[in-house]
């Protein structure tokens, strides 16, 4: 009876053996399997897709001086085409916030009409200009203005986001204040 009970006390363990060692060769295949793609080489790092049209700052300052020119000879629409023309348009000025293209427009008419004595005569300094955004699809133009010959003249800085629409800059954002002038 010992001679049997060792029998099966062997294949017992002979069994424990090749189970062992079918779960040792199973771990082995499921950790290779889950290491392999570590090996592997790491990917050629992905190019981002070309920017649709470098910046440029002459172009964004183009849109600043066409504005100035039209301004001069009493054009108000041709000023206002470098104004985005659409709702999302902002407008600040003093303690006013304007949304949208007409408004802005509204407000520009009712001060300042739409003929040259009524308009003045318009100057811009440009002081800095930057690219913004990953494709530089966007700039900021610091600037002084001063406006003469008009009961509206007046001088100050301004900021101005534009956004390249298409092929052109179109102003998305308007800030401009004016000095305080002491009254004589």
């Amino acid at each position: 009876m010992k001679n049997s009970s060792r029998a099966r006390s062997r294949v017992f363990s002979g069994t424990l053996l090749l189970m062992s060692g079918r779960i040792i060769h199973a771990s082995l295949t499921a950790a290779s399997l889950l290491l392999a793609p570590a090996c592997a080489p790491s990917p050629t790092p992905t190019t981002p897709p070309p920017c649709p049209g470098a910046y440029d700052e002459a172009a964004v300052v183009a849109v600043l001086e066409t504005q100035r020119a039209a301004w001069n000879q009493g054009d108000l629409d041709g000023f206002l085409a470098g104004y985005e023309p659409s709702e999302a348009l902002l407008f600040t000025s003093g303690a006013s916030i304007r949304q949208g293209f007409e408004e802005t427009r509204d407000k520009y008419r009712a001060r300042y009409g739409d003929a040259p004595e009524t308009m003045g005569t318009l100057a811009f300094e440009i002081l800095d200009v930057r690219a913004l955004g990953q494709c530089a699809d966007a700039a900021i133009v610091l600037g002084r203005w001063a406006l003469t010959d008009t009961p509206e003249a007046g001088a100050g800085v301004f900021s101005v986001i534009l956004e390249k629409r298409g092929a052109s800059w179109q102003i998305v954002h308007d800030h401009t204040s004016a000095e305080i002038l002491p009254v004589p």
